[in-house]
């Protein structure tokens, strides 16, 4: 009888979804992601007392500091935290209990084969100057004189950012290489692509029935929520790109593999620097764009990858 209700209670719910317009079911879906972190962040602070030897007071103590000067394992944890309660419990909750089974994203899907992989490995990698062109064209964009402290505001949340992920980041054994992959290529890529593209691109392309601007429109969601105004440029093209792979290929786990590579590259990149095989820095491979030479040759050679990745996923269906 109780089990008979709540599937009931959910079949409402789902409904007054499925009929209620764009605004709303975004809504609904920030409602359900910011429920669900208020109570699992609850949780694990509760959980972080014995797991850290914490007292109430030196807990309450961490969380009033300053991100960077957190210890690094605490952080860590806090990282974590966020990324399963924001994105991934959310869009499981609403893939589950909001949209019908032809929408849901997990239902059936195989792990993308070798040859896509290596293709969108070498797409990515073929990017790089281009892209960053975009970061450093981005970064140096200016706000008008009244706008002034607005902009300050936001360069230093860049700053902190920075400096948070450069702590994050800061590991220099091999275990904190894997570790760093586990929690900022894995578990990133699986939430943020389950959400924006699983989730709000299929919401978007039902309500407005283009599925190109549902591509745009996720995308520029998925960068907004990265809260870093001067790279919100190269991270829209980046969603723009991941949400073709789940149009073309209609498998969730394409993206989720494209975005984990592209993170994993960026994190591998850092700890070799960190190893001193080379100097680098994370977000910007300024000898790649030195010239318009390197950038001619990334657009015209990644869109070329793009058109064959594009074909041999249609070929596939």
């Amino acid at each position: 009888m109780l089990m008979s209700n709540l599937f009931g209670q959910f079949n409402t719910i789902r409904y007054f979804f499925e009929n209620s317009n764009l605004l709303i079911k975004l809504l609904i879906s920030l409602l359900v992601m910011f429920a669900c972190m208020a109570m699992l962040s609850f949780i694990s602070m509760i959980l972080a007392m014995p797991l850290f030897h914490l007292s109430w007071e030196e807990l309450e103590s961490l969380l009033r500091s300053q991100a960077y000067d957190i210890d690094l394992a605490f952080l860590k944890y806090l990282q974590i935290i966020q990324t399963v309660s924001l994105f991934i419990i959310p869009a499981l909750i609403l893939n589950h209990l909001l949209l019908n089974k032809e929408d849901n994203f997990i239902r059936k899907r195989k792990v993308p084969g070798i040859n896509i992989i290596l293709l969108i490995i070498i797409t990515l990698v073929a990017s790089v100057p281009v892209i960053n062109l975009l970061i450093n064209w981005n970064d140096s964009l200016q706000f008008p004189d009244w706008m002034s402290g607005i902009e300050n505001s936001m360069r230093q949340m860049e700053d902190e950012r920075s400096q948070l992920t450069e702590k994050m980041l800061s590991g220099q054994k091999t275990g904190d290489y894997i570790f760093n992959i586990f929690m900022i290529a894995v578990l990133p890529a699986i939430g943020e692509e389950f959400l924006f593209r699983g989730v709000i691109q299929k919401i978007i392309s039902k309500s407005i029935g283009n599925i190109h601007w549902a591509i745009i429109f996720a995308a520029a969601i998925f960068s907004i929520f990265h809260m870093q105004f001067f790279g919100f440029i190269p991270r829209l093209i980046l969603g723009i790109y991941f949400g073709y792979l789940l149009i073309w290929s209609d498998n969730i786990w394409l993206p989720v593999s494209a975005h984990f590579m592209n993170n994993t590259i960026a994190v591998s990149l850092d700890y070799l620097s960190n190893q001193s095989y080379f100097s680098h820095n994370l977000e910007r491979l300024d000898m790649a764009t030195r010239g318009l030479l390197p950038v001619v040759l990334s657009i015209v050679t990644t869109t070329a990858l793009i058109i064959i990745t594009r074909a041999v996923l249609n070929s596939k269906k």
